[in-house]
């Protein structure tokens, strides 16, 4: 038995231990499937740790970005601020999605996003900047899933109807009125991140008075969503120059009328979509087809186009003003010298803000000055940070000192409680200097 030798089936495959648990999205292939912030909170609670703890320990070092780093070092929103984007068609939410897929063994959570849409739609008017719900859904999910989540049907900016429950989704938290950005530290797709109230608890009016466009508009970005799945090639903006020329024909060969003239776009916007140069907002979008009676899914895919032209007509906002707009750039020039002289800097999305103009557009007609704005922003920013630095550590300082003078030592809860503030020890360069204070003892 000594020398009894076992052989191994080589066949067998090893297994694949993921970091983080490899908890399956939810609504996969429905309408209904969760958005990638809803699915990272959810992520957190399997692991029973905070988003701000996940994200600090785990996805940000794996995630590598500067930006995130410092948050998880020195604190900060940056990374919440933008958490939108993230379940919409930005880089950033590629690179979650490739983080997350990374550390969770998965390979189809791309699809908790909009990233598949990115060359046919546009940023613009796409995302919210903060939750909205339907608390009978958020219950009907806690039946059927055994927990709650946030469907990416709920992100759309312009989805603000439930149209199972036939009622307006809720944007406040029932108990402290607040809104709810998307992520936050403490998110949870139960209760309010600031005051813990369950938010299946809101109440909700029944909305009798729903336009017939917000209802095609929810059904059919319903159905964009849903038929993400069965994209089989890769969409493009020379896909929606093709389908709107040949909308363009079918139209003009139906009624022989002019498709841009009778819907009233602006010509300028009518051409940057022909020419593929720019696409609609997804409300544009939805508009077009609406008012010829198509669907989405038939503006996409359908190989023969049938109208039936709506009487009711929403009209199209230009979505070129900035190419548009005649610029008096040696006004512009002095407008922006003038921010030189300020004594605080303001940033460039600020100014161009100020002035209304586009910042890009700023950026290429005036390169030099943008930058040296820009960098001497930058440097207020760094001496603002510098002395706020310098004024923290003489309080922390002062306050070691007061306490071991009374015989306490000084941990961090007690010189929060002698400052009378419960944050002031989160940052990194804070607690760093504790250390040195207490070595110094």
């Amino acid at each position: 038995m000594d020398n009894e030798i076992i052989l191994l089936n080589t066949d067998i495959d090893f297994i694949n231990i993921s970091t983080l648990f490899n908890i399956e999205p939810i609504g996969d292939g429905t309408a209904y499937i969760e958005s990638l912030t809803s699915y990272l909170i959810r992520l957190a609670n399997a692991h029973c740790v905070s988003v701000g703890t996940l994200i600090n320990n785990i996805i940000g070092p794996t995630l590598d970005k500067s930006y995130v780093v410092r948050s998880a070092v020195n604190g900060g929103n940056r990374f919440y601020d933008g958490a939108k984007s993230l379940n919409g068609i930005d880089k950033n939410s590629k690179d979650l999605v490739s983080t997350l897929e990374t550390l969770t063994s998965r390979n189809d959570l791309e699809k908790l996003t909009f990233y598949s849409w990115r060359y046919v739609l546009t940023n613009r008017n796409l995302l919210k900047d903060h939750l909205e719900w339907c608390p009978e859904c958020l219950e009907s999910f806690k039946e059927v899933y055994g927990c709650y989540y946030f469907p990416l049907l709920w992100s759309v900016k312009s989805v603000n109807y439930c149209n199972i429950h036939e009622k307006r989704l809720v944007s406040n938290c029932p108990g402290c009125k607040k809104t709810i950005p998307i992520l936050h530290r403490r998110s949870d797709n139960e209760n309010c991140p600031f005051c813990g109230v369950k938010l299946k608890l809101a109440s909700q009016d029944e909305e009798n008075t729903i336009s017939q466009f917000e209802l095609f508009f929810v059904e059919n970005v319903n159905k964009l969503i849903e038929f993400t799945k069965n994209l089989d090639y890769k969409l493009n903006r020379e896909i929606m120059s093709i389908r709107f020329k040949f909308i363009e024909q079918s139209y003009e060969t139906a009624y022989n009328n002019s498709l841009r003239k009778e819907l009233k776009i602006p010509k300028s916007t009518y051409h940057y979509w022909i020419s593929g140069k720019a696409v609609p907002t997804i409300d544009n979008l939805l508009k077009f087809c609406y008012l010829l009676g198509i669907t989405i899914e038939g503006f996409f895919f359908n190989e023969h186009v049938q109208f039936s032209k709506r009487d009711i007509k929403i009209g199209f906002k230009s979505e070129n003003t900035s190419e548009r707009r005649k610029l008096n750039y040696e006004k512009i020039s002095k407008e922006l010298n003038s921010f030189m002289n300020i004594e605080h800097p303001f940033s460039m999305e600020e100014i161009a803000q100020r002035i209304k103009v586009p910042k890009r557009t700023l950026y290429r007609k005036f390169p030099d000055l943008c930058k040296r704005l820009s960098k001497r922003y930058m440097e207020e920013i760094k001496n603002r940070s510098l002395a706020r630095r310098v004024h923290v550590e003489s309080l922390i300082e002062k306050s070691v000192t007061e306490l071991i003078e009374i015989n306490l030592f000084p941990t961090q809860k007690r010189i929060e409680e002698h400052l009378s503030t419960n944050s002031l020890l989160r940052e990194g360069y804070a607690k760093k200097y504790l250390i040195k204070c207490l070595k110094s003892i």
